[in-house]
């Protein structure tokens, strides 16, 4: 069976189902692989889907690796077929679809995990059990606990699990213009020249700071061409809005959180400096990050998701008070689980309104923690 749109839909669910299960949320090499080779399946390109394509895609291995020595494809997608054979064995599973990956292929099939209706042609696999279930007498009594479990676990989703993601970059991925990605400093020059020497090390887009920054954005970049949409990195400048109306524009680093933009004038945090220069986050209420006394590992990042409003366009803006901190937070928007965690208390219907994120970065870790300290919706 052709897969319609929303086929391609209800399967790119059940694929953020599956990386934020536990099965997956804690192998970023395994949920990258999985997302690359059914987003290239769900396009249409499959036959990119080669040990090599996928060694120079995914593992930055050099064109002319020797595959034959070199088995990170290999281990890696019998890694994913063990993490999915985990997931659908778990109670997590329960989606309209199952993604599998058959061995000696890195081609994904989708199957139906429910009975299709009658005539429909085999080429979706139908679940054994359930079709066994709908030829029981009574069928249409259990037929309707079943639409009213399923509308119930839908409403339950829809509230927290990992659709979040979907919902946070659909304007996004649909904007007409594409995407521009632009990397700002962490402050003002003016207000680096005034910085002391210890903190004009992260004071400026460059060397270590602005390496994480262009991983930040490739992380963004990668996310959002897998769902189709068109992405340019660049460096920041104040956008021009009659020439960005419609675009998305996605901002790193904290010195746009300055400028007197009117798209920043109602927002809930702003970032201001000490007299010395040193920056921190304070809300609408005068509430101050960090605090005085807070652990020196302890950072803080705002995340802005600002809805276009003409001549503005779909905003984001991930402000980070340290380039190592911005990093973490840019990854966790775009990992299903992590979104799911940072909107968690956000009111329901967070995704037709402007959006504010506070987030604490615990930098003390190999992998920093990133945990919601505040949202604010306006």
């Amino acid at each position: 069976m052709e897969l319609t749109a929303e086929n391609r839909q209800e399967i790119r669910l059940e694929l953020e189902r599956i990386l934020a299960s536990q099965a997956f949320r804690r192998s970023r090499r395994c949920s990258r692989f999985l997302r690359f080779v059914v987003e290239k399946a769900l396009a249409g390109e499959t036959e990119t889907l080669k040990e090599r394509t996928l060694a120079l895609a995914l593992f930055d291995l050099p064109a002319d690796a020797d595959l034959e020595r070199d088995s990170s494809v290999r281990v890696c997608a019998s890694e994913v077929r063990k993490r999915l054979a985990a997931y659908y064995s778990s109670a997590e599973a329960g989606g309209g679809w199952r993604i599998e990956l058959p061995v000696g292929s890195y081609v994904p099939v989708f199957h139906r995990a429910a009975a299709e209706a009658p005539g429909e042609d085999g080429a979706v696999a139908v679940s054994a059990r359930n079709s066994a279930g709908s030829a029981q007498s009574g069928s249409r009594v259990l037929s309707l606990s079943a639409i009213g479990l399923a509308l119930l676990a839908l409403w339950l989703y829809s509230r927290s699990s990992p659709d979040a993601i979907l919902r946070f970059w659909q304007p996004a991925v649909n904007s007409r213009g594409g995407v521009e990605i632009l990397m700002a400093s962490l402050l003002s020059s003016a207000a680096a020249a005034d910085a002391s020497a210890s903190n004009a090390a992260n004071a400026v887009a460059g060397g270590a700071s602005g390496a994480l920054q262009a991983a930040a954005a490739a992380e963004i970049a990668h996310y959002l061409r897998s769902r189709g949409a068109r992405v340019k990195i660049g460096d920041y400048r104040e956008p021009r809005m009659a020439d960005a109306a419609d675009k998305a524009i996605i901002v790193l680093g904290a010195s746009v959180l300055r400028g007197p933009h009117s798209w920043m004038q109602e927002a809930p945090v702003r970032l201001r400096l000490e007299d010395d220069g040193q920056p921190f986050l304070v809300s609408e209420t005068g509430e101050i990050w960090p605090k005085k006394g807070s652990p020196g590992k302890i950072s803080y990042c705002a995340i802005y998701r600002i809805l276009a409003e003409k001549p503005r366009p779909f905003l984001v803006i991930v402000g980070g008070l340290e380039a190592r901190a911005c990093e973490a937070v840019a990854r966790q928007i775009v990992h299903s689980a992590g979104l799911a965690r940072l909107v968690k208390d956000a009111a329901a219907g967070w995704e037709r309104k402007n959006l504010v994120i506070l987030a604490e970065v615990d930098l003390s870790a190999p992998e920093p923690a990133v945990r919601p300290v505040m949202v604010r919706q306006w």
